[in-house]
């Protein structure tokens, strides 16, 4: 199990290259399947159509680096619909707060442990959770 706080920040490197492409700014988590999709790495397109790296597109990940078979895994979000769709819906995981889609304040998240293989979270560590 992995959590997702130790995988923002970490650069994404292309296997075939060698490569430094991008880094991770942020999960991308769909609620209703309760899993992470992959991850954003390009938040100046947030509202238009960002850059994102499917999690089924990660190679692995290593204490260092995310490693991707190339750099064109790393792609807009529209190339990828569920991707795609979630961020449409502006369905995001905030780490100071938990929100609901309607803004509302569930408590603090401390972190997710999501399993790197398929991106089901495992678990979870929260604060004041509740409505």
């Amino acid at each position: 199990m992995l959590k997702v706080k130790d995988i923002i920040g970490k650069p994404i490197v292309a296997d075939d290259s060698g490569e430094k492409i991008e880094t991770v700014i942020a999960p991308i988590f769909d609620r209703d399947e309760n899993c992470l999709l992959g991850f954003l790495v390009d938040q100046d397109g947030w509202f238009s159509n960002p850059k994102v790296l499917p999690l089924y597109l990660v190679k692995s990940i290593e204490a260092d680096a995310i490693i991707i078979p190339w750099k064109e895994s790393i792609a807009p979000a529209s190339d990828y619909a569920t991707i795609h769709d979630v961020l449409e819906q502006n369905n995001r995981l905030n780490y100071d707060h938990v929100l609901t889609n309607n803004d509302q304040d569930l408590g603090t998240l401390l972190d997710l442990y999501f399993d790197e293989n398929t991106g089901d979270i495992e678990n979870s560590q929260a604060t004041e959770l509740g409505v």
